[in-house]
């Protein structure tokens, strides 16, 4: 089995989609409690989160069709569902993954 690479590194992938998922938190926060903020720059904010976000869930939504991955429907569901913690997770995990799938291939 061959594994495919992330196109972009794992580090720059994890700081965007940490950075985008606290700003998204920031903002709404400030948007519940502040009415000026929310006039003015929630929208704002909250857009530039999710470009953050975007980039990260769509290489590991590549990544995890490319790749022999066990448990590759639990992925799918939990990056639809939870969206920004899955791909934080996915990325925090991947060399585990990868790591186990070769175990398994190796001993075939």
């Amino acid at each position: 089995m061959k594994e495919h690479k992330l196109p972009i590194p794992k580090e720059i992938l994890l700081a965007l989609a940490i950075i985008g998922f606290l700003v998204v938190i920031i903002c709404t926060f400030l948007k519940i409690t502040n009415k000026d903020f929310s006039e003015n720059y929630s929208q704002l904010g909250i857009g530039i989160a999710l470009l953050f976000q975007i980039v990260p869930w769509f290489v590991v939504l590549i990544d995890l069709i490319r790749n022999q991955i066990r448990n590759k429907i639990m992925w799918f569901v939990g990056m639809f569902a939870f969206g920004s913690l899955t791909v934080i997770l996915y990325l925090i995990e991947i060399g585990k993954i990868h790591l186990r799938l070769y175990k398994r291939f190796e001993t075939i």
